[in-house]
């Protein structure tokens, strides 16, 4: 068989589309100070319209939480200095209860998901997370399901 005839030689079926999510209006900061780590967020994410906004230290990052323009989800690396145990995620979620903080680490180690639940963070991922996976996450951030909002008995 020639291989020129087979189609789906030719046009391969992208395997990992991304959802067609829409977060027009939306505001993400991204606290990150690896530009190319950076770089992975905003290739993700500015599909979906959001504005997004860099801060590369954890007082930058609070600089601008306190300024006029309201943001409506954080992703912060937990390894940022100035963040130890987490504890800027918790300064920040005390100051600005209303703001959704996505923890991204670089291991998936327990003490480390445990440090950010106590210190007050919506959700933790990690670095190697699915693209497909970040962005639904963050959507139920955004749009929490009817059944993430009835509790259980």
């Amino acid at each position: 068989m020639n291989p020129a005839n087979n189609p789906t030689r030719l046009h391969p079926k992208p395997q990992n589309a991304l959802p067609d999510i829409q977060w027009k209006g939306k505001r993400i900061l991204i606290v990150e100070e690896d530009y190319v780590n950076y770089l992975y967020f905003h290739e993700i994410l500015s599909q979906a319209g959001a504005c997004l906004i860099r801060a590369v230290t954890v007082q930058e990052a609070i600089e601008m939480i306190s300024g006029t323009a309201p943001f409506d989800l954080i992703i912060m690396n937990t390894g940022i200095p100035g963040n130890e145990n987490c504890k800027a995620m918790q300064r920040i979620k005390l100051n600005w209860p209303a703001l959704h903080v996505l923890a991204i680490a670089g291991c998936s180690c327990r003490e480390n998901q445990k440090n950010c639940r106590i210190n007050a963070c919506d959700t933790f991922m990690t670095f190697n997370v699915d693209c497909n996976e970040l962005i639904l996450v963050i959507n139920e951030l955004f749009y929490p399901s009817i059944d993430a909002l009835v509790q259980p008995r």
